[in-house]
């Protein structure tokens, strides 16, 4: 999931004049990923483009899809600066519909 909005101004690559969602569906990421090399080569040359783009450096909160160390829900949200959520940004609304464990 990215998320982009208009209150992005650091994160140019997160903004948009309304809030937009797009989803990414984990057939495609699993797809991109068959073949290592070009993944790691077109991810690189994202990061590139993004250093490049917004006025502050990568957000640390971005990683690589199926990595042990990767928590997908915090690349949901990118705050415009390096800080990060401590929880799931839908911890909430599970809560509120009682469906939280």
């Amino acid at each position: 999931m990215y998320c982009a909005t208009p209150a992005h101004k650091n994160r140019m690559s997160r903004h948009f004049d309304v809030m937009m969602l797009a989803i990414t569906p984990r057939w495609v990421l699993q797809e991109f990923n068959k073949t290592p090399s070009y993944a790691r080569r077109i991810k690189a040359q994202v990061r590139e483009r993004l250093a490049k783009y917004d006025s502050i450096s990568i957000h640390p909160d971005l990683n690589t899809y199926g990595a042990e160390d990767n928590f997908e829900w915090r690349q949901y949200f990118l705050r415009d600066d390096d800080t990060s959520l401590s929880k799931c940004p839908y911890h909430r609304m599970l809560k509120f519909l009682g469906i939280d464990n």
